[in-house]
C-alpha cells in the first residue's frame, strides 16, 4: 500500500457524507446499517482462493483483500476481512451476520439475494484434467463426465443453472484437486489463477488446464439485497481507488504471483524441450534472447511510464491525482517555494446531477469544472482532483492575498457554467504556508475549515432552485406527469383536511404529493410513455424512481422528511411493496396517504396504453385492496373525501344545467 499523508483529512468529508447517508437509510447488513457496533464493516472471503483471498498464519491476505482493506481509507470506517468456507460466508451475509462478500461473481441465482459493486477483478473459469491427452473444448463436452465444482462457488452456480451435468461438490480447491488426482472426478472446474496457485504451492504434478475457459467473469463485492447505502459507498470508494492510481499499484505489486500459473511439471517439461533443441540452435537463441530482452526492456519502460502517468493523473479530467498532490506537497516543502498557498474547492450538486440526470452528466460537470480551473489558474497553478467532487490548487510563491483573489475568481467563473440548466456552484477555502517548519497538514486543515464555512453560509435558494429546475425538466419531457402530480397533491390536501391535520403537516403532505415522483426524471421516455405493459427490465428501471426521488430530495436538508415519504410511497400495507418491503405503520403516514391518492389518480386518468377508468370503479378497487395494498384508516378517510368530491361535481353539474337557456320553439 502507498503511504498517503493526508488520507484521513482528505477522506473526512466523504466519510461524513457516507455515514450520514447510511444512518438515514438505517440498519445493519440485514436492515440497511453500514457499520457494526464497533464502527467497522465485516467483509467475508473464500478461505481457499490463494493468492486472491486466503488465510495465512491466522490473517486474511491476498490481492482482493488488499483492495478491500484499502477501501477503509476512502469509506471512512474500518474494514475487517475474514475468510470462511464459501457457502458459509454467503449464508452469513444472507442472515445479516456480515456486511459484504469479497471477490464474488454474478450469477442469476446470486442476484436474487445480493447486489453487486462495480468490478474489482477479472477471472477465468478453467477446466482442469488429469489426462493431458484429452482436449475439452467447452461446456457441452463435459456431458457424461463427473465434474467437480467447489460447494457454493461460481462454477457450481454457473453450471447448475445453465447445463444439465453430473456435478460433484467438493469443499475446497485442495479437495477438488485431490479428488481429480485420485480419479473420483474426471475434471475439476475452478478459477485459473487460484487453481494454478494450489497446484504450484503443493507441488501437484500430472494435472493440466485443457481447452479454453468456460467463462470469463468479473468479480465484485456483494452486499445483501437492499443495502444500497453500503453498495453506493463501496462503489464510490472503488472509483476513488482507481482514480488516484492506488488500485493499479496494488495490481502491479501482485503481478509476480502470476508466474505461479506454471506448475513445477510444466517448468520441467519446458526445460526438457529446450534441452532437445539446445545443441543445434545455441547461437540463434543467444541472438534471439538478446533481442527479446531488448524488447522486454522497452516494454517494461513503456509500462512503467504508463503506470506512472495513471498514478499521477485523474483519468476522467486529465488533472493531477491525489497521489501526485501528496508528492508535490513533499517536493514543495522548502524555502524556495514560500509563500506556498493552497486552495481547496468543493463542487456542489454532483450527487444531485448524477441521481437526476445520470453519471454522464455528472462527468460533464466535473470536466467543465476542471476546464475552468485550468483556465483560471494558468501554468503556475498545480490543479489536482483529490476526490469525487474535491479539487485543490497548489500555488508556489503566492501570498494569501493572491490566493483569496484567485479562489473568488474560480467560484465566479464556475457560476457562469451550467449542466442541464442547473448552475455550477462551488465552495472554496484557502490558506498559506509562510514558514518552512509549518506543517502542511495544518495548512490543509485551515483551507478546509474556510471552505466549509463558505459552504454553510451559502443561500438555501441555490439548492431549492435545483429541485425546481429538475421538476420543470421532468414536466417538460412528460407533461402528463405535471398534471398527475398536481392532482395527487390536491387529493392529499383534501385528505389532510378530512383528517384534521395541522397546517404545517397538511402543507408538507401537499408538497410531498407534488414532488413524490421527481425520481422519474431518471426514467426514460420510452418507459414512461410506452403504449403497453412494461416488461421485466422496464419494471426494474421504473421501480428505481422512489430511491432516486429520495436521493434528490435528501440533498436539501429541509426536504429530508419529504425524501422519506417519496422513498416509501410504493410500499404496501401487507409488506409486499418496494423498495424496502415495509409493512403497516412502518410506512410513514404521508406515504400511505400518497399511495391511495396516487393509485386513484392513475386509475382515473387516461394512459398511453388504456383509457381512464370510471371513478366509482376505481374507488371500489381501492376499497377491495384495503388492508392489503392500502392502510384501512386512510381508505376510510379517502372514501369520505370521494363522496364529497362526487357530491360537489353533481351539484356543479345541476347548477350548470339550471342556468342553461331553453331554446325557443316558435
Amino acid at each position: 500500500m502507498i503511504p498517503l499523508q493526508f488520507r484521513k483529512k482528505l477522506s473526512l468529508k466523504f466519510a461524513v457524507t457516507s455515514l450520514a447517508l447510511f444512518f438515514l437509510v438505517g440498519g445493519s447488513a440485514s436492515s440497511g446499517k453500514v457499520a457494526n457496533k464497533d464502527d467497522s464493516i465485516l467483509i467475508l472471503g473464500n478461505e481457499n482462493l490463494a493468492p486472491i483471498v486466503y488465510e495465512d498464519k491466522g490473517k486474511s491476505v491476498g490481492l482482493a483483500v488488499e483492495i478491500a482493506k484499502e477501501l477503509e481509507n476512502y469509506i471512512g470506517v474500518s474494514v475487517k476481512v475474514e475468510t470462511k468456507g464459501w457457502s458459509e460466508a454467503q449464508e452469513m451475509l444472507r442472515n445479516g451476520e456480515a456486511d459484504a462478500l469479497l471477490h464474488i461473481n454474478k450469477t442469476p441465482e446470486r442476484m436474487k439475494d445480493f447486489e453487486f459493486s462495480d468490478p474489482i477483478l477479472e477471472s477465468e473459469i478453467s477446466i482442469f484434467t488429469n489426462n493431458s491427452g484429452i482436449e475439452i473444448s467447452g461446456v457441452d463436452a463435459l456431458s457424461g463426465l463427473n465434474v467437480g465444482v467447489e460447494d457454493g462457488g461460481f462454477a457450481e452456480s454457473f453450471l447448475k443453472s445453465n447445463h444439465n451435468l453430473s456435478l460433484v461438490q467438493v469443499s475446497s480447491l485442495n479437495d477438488g484437486f485431490d479428488s481429480l488426482k485420485s480419479g473420483a472426478i474426471d475434471v475439476f472446474i475452478a478459477d485459473k489463477w487460484a487453481g494454478s496457485h494450489v497446484l504450484a504451492t503443493r507441488g501437484i504434478e500430472g494435472i493440466w488446464i485443457t481447452g479454453n475457459p468456460i467463462a470469463k467473469q468479473t468479480s465484485h463485492i456483494a452486499v445483501k439485497k437492499g443495502d444500497t447505502a453500503l453498495l453506493s459507498a463501496i462503489d464510490k470508494s472503488l472509483s476513488k481507488l482507481k482514480e488516484d492510481g492506488t488500485y493499479q499499484l496494488i495490481l502491479d505489486s501482485w503481478e509476480p504471483e502470476k508466474t505461479i500459473f506454471q506448475t513445477k511439471e510444466q517448468i520441467s517439461n519446458y526445460k526438457l524441450r529446450m534441452g532437445i533443441y539446445a545443441s543445434s540452435i545455441v547461437a540463434i537463441i543467444t541472438t534471439a534472447c538478446g533481442f527479446v530482452l531488448l524488447v522486454q526492456l522497452k516494454k517494461s519502460k513503456a509500462k512503467q511510464k504508463q503506470i506512472e502517468y495513471l498514478s499521477f493523473h485523474d483519468q476522467l479530467t486529465g488533472l493531477y491525482s491525489r497521489y501526485f498532490f501528496e508528492k508535490e506537497v513533499e517536493r514543495l516543502s522548502n524555502a524556495s517555494s514560500l509563500p506556498l498557498s493552497l486552495i481547496l474547492i468543493d463542487v456542489n450538486g454532483l450527487k444531485l446531477i448524477n441521481d437526476a440526470f445520470g453519471h454522464k452528466k455528472g462527468d460533464l460537470l466535473l470536466k467543465k469544472v476542471s476546464d475552468s480551473l485550468k483556465s483560471e489558474c494558468g501554468p503556475d497553478g498545480i490543479v489536482c482532483r483529490i476526490g469525487g467532487d474535491e479539487f485543490t490548487v497548489l500555488l508556489p510563491n503566492t501570498d494569501s492575498h493572491k490566493a483569496k483573489e484567485l479562489s473568488e475568481n474560480i467560484c465566479r467563473t464556475l457560476s457562469c457554467n451550467s449542466v442541464e440548466s442547473i448552475p455550477i456552484t462551488a465552495s472554496a477555502g484557502y490558506s498559506t504556508k509562510i514558514q518552512v517548519d509549518e506543517d502542511m497538514s495544518e495548512v490543509f486543515r485551515k483551507a478546509e475549515d474556510n471552505m466549509y464555512h463558505s459552504k454553510t453560509s451559502e443561500k438555501k435558494s441555490i439548492r431549492y432552485n435545483s429541485i425546481n429546475i429538475i421538476m420543470k425538466t421532468l414536466f417538460e419531457k412528460t407533461p402528463r406527469e405535471e398534471a398527475h402530480s398536481e392532482r395527487v397533491s390536491e387529493l392529499c390536501k383534501e385528505i389532510a383536511n378530512e383528517m384534521g391535520m395541522n397546517p404545517i403537516e397538511a402543507n408538507m403532505l401537499n408538497t410531498a404529493g407534488l414532488l413524490h415522483d421527481i425520481g422519474k426524471i431518471a426514467v426514460g421516455n420510452s418507459i414512461l410513455d410506452k403504449k403497453g405493459p412494461l416488461d421485466d427490465r422496464e419494471w426494474t428501471e421504473m421501480r428505481k424512481h422512489p430511491e432516486i426521488s429520495y436521493n434528490i430530495l435528501s440533498s436539501v436538508n429541509d426536504y429530508g422528511p419529504l425524501a422519506d415519504v417519496a422513498l416509501s410511497h410504493h410500499e404496501r400495507w401487507d409488506g409486499e411493496g418496494y423498495p424496502r418491503k415495509l409493512s403497516g405503520k412502518e410506512i410513514p403516514l404521508h406515504a400511505r396517504i400518497i399511495a391511495v391518492a396516487d393509485t386513484y389518480d392513475a386509475m382515473t386518468s387516461k394512459r398511453s396504453y388504456r383509457n381512464a377508468m370510471n371513478p366509482e370503479y376505481a374507488m371500489a378497487e381501492i376499497k377491495k385492496n384495503s388492508g392489503k395494498q392500502f392502510d384501512p384508516e386512510v381508505v376510510e378517510v379517502f372514501s369520505r373525501v370521494f363522496e364529497k368530491i362526487l357530491s360537489e361535481e353533481n351539484s356543479s353539474l345541476s347548477e350548470d344545467m339550471s342556468k342553461a337557456e331553453v331554446p325557443c320553439l316558435n
